[in-house]
């Protein structure tokens, strides 16, 4: 099953909205997690490795992180 990151954080009514629509919009055979991009690098890279895409919202991603994500 394909793994879609979403580095956001979960605290704001328009991350939350936006979590939910990509959740509705993969269908059930992707599987979508939520990475917050206020993480440590070490925790992001861990959060990330298995996912297929990752889609950042209005997020920083620190350069040491983003060279791991498999497609930004």
């Amino acid at each position: 099953m394909p793994t879609i990151a979403f580095l956001a954080n979960l605290s704001t009514a328009e991350h939350k909205r936006r979590w939910d629509l990509l959740n509705q919009h993969a269908g059930k055979d992707v599987n979508v997690i939520v990475a917050d991009p206020n993480s440590s690098p070490g925790e992001l890279i861990e959060a990330l490795k298995d996912a297929d895409a990752a889609v950042p919202w209005l997020a920083s991603i620190p350069l040491d992180v983003a060279k791991h994500l498999p497609r930004l």
